[in-house]
């Protein structure tokens, strides 16, 4: 809970315990170390942090991590917005947690994609002059008061806090049956496909990787966490070919955590920004002798010509820039990069992602 004065704030009709006081925090510590020692627990979701009252987290911090070191701990800090990263890690800091999750992620990635904001000014800046205004993936970095450790942050398009599933956002956007619903479609596939590239531990909500919708009503959050349609699963396990559109995202989907899983540099790899503009993004993930190459067109239109991505030197290792240049295949096509006087030509179709990979 918070207070303001001497009048609590209410929590959502929950009952609000007073973490400052010692028995109500001896007793919440003690049940955390059952879970670890009984339970086998061995990673931690902390709902509501900045809820808590701070007496809770010194003790919390100095016991359960001191005991447990290895205990992965999650916070949830619903700080959504692009400025917000600096409260986010202030909570981090603080709180000593292994990971929190990347709200301010979330709401740039639906901006762009869904709604067609800049990538430029939204995922990362393209670093031509020095008064640029940061991109979320542009504050990554520690020694410039970015985060600890970016990979770890827990990154999802949607959950049961937000205002709107991931595919409602879609449909808002693309209503109607037709081209509005394949738009929609695209759309999410896209935002799932940034998912599973950027940084980060991807979560998945129960139901997106069908394109499941909801809404938030006002304070009530029912819709949002609305039965899973299992009528629409067949004995495979996979939606029967009838639901068109949940079996195409859910397929897409399938796709992309089996490329994940046997591809380290999108696993763990570190992120370099190629090129970034109003509708166009292209990074490398790099993970020693691993690479990965993911290009964006945030358009509507396929791109008429390709664009020549400089391979800077000065940031990437000569061997990179040669397996960039031989020895990467486009994940579906198997397609090689085109090449230009020392030069990736990429070529993006409309609102789509390509992800290219080690042969």
């Amino acid at each position: 809970h918070g207070t303001e004065g001497d009048v609590k704030k209410p929590l959502a009709g929950l009952p609000d315990f007073n973490h400052d006081n010692p028995e109500v925090l001896d007793y919440f510590i003690s049940n955390v170390k059952s879970w670890i020692q009984e339970g086998k627990v061995t990673n931690i979701r902390m709902d509501t942090v900045k809820h808590v009252e701070s007496k809770f987290w010194h003790y919390f911090r100095a016991q359960i991590k001191g005991e447990f070191p290895d205990t992965f701990l999650l916070g949830e800090v619903l700080c959504e917005g692009k400025d917000d990263v600096s409260k986010l890690l202030e909570y981090q800091n603080y709180h000593d947690f292994d990971s929190i999750f990347d709200f301010p992620l979330c709401t740039a990635l639906r901006s762009t994609f869904i709604y067609d904001q800049s990538l430029k000014e939204w995922l990362a800046r393209p670093r031509l002059h020095p008064d640029e205004q940061p991109g979320i993936l542009d504050q990554d970095n520690p020694f410039k008061g970015g985060y600890r450790d970016p990979n770890k942050l827990v990154t999802l398009l949607d959950n049961h806090d937000l205002q709107k599933r991931i595919t409602s956002h879609a449909r808002t956007k693309h209503p109607g049956e037709g081209e509005g619903l394949e738009w929609a479609i695209r759309v999410t596939k896209l935002c799932l496909g940034a998912l599973f590239t950027i940084r980060g531990i991807p979560q998945i909500y129960y139901g997106t990787e069908i394109g499941l919708e909801g809404w938030k009503n006002g304070s009530e959050d029912q819709d949002l966490r609305r039965d899973f349609p299992w009528e629409s699963i067949g004995a495979d396990h996979l939606p029967k070919t009838e639901f068109a559109k949940e079996r195409d995202i859910f397929l897409w989907t399938q796709k992309l955590i089996e490329l994940r899983k046997k591809t380290p540099a999108l696993k763990y790899g570190t992120t370099i920004t190629l090129w970034s503009d109003d509708l166009f993004y292209a990074f490398l993930r790099i993970a020693s002798d691993d690479v990965a190459l993911v290009a964006i067109n945030n358009g509507y239109q396929d791109m008429p010509a390709p664009v020549s991505i400089p391979l800077n030197l000065d940031i990437i290792p000569e061997r990179v820039r040669d397996t960039i240049l031989s020895n990467l295949k486009e994940w579906r096509s198997q397609q090689t990069i085109e090449t230009s006087n020392g030069m990736p030509q990429l070529q993006v179709p409309g609102k789509e992602i390509q992800i290219y990979t080690k042969v």
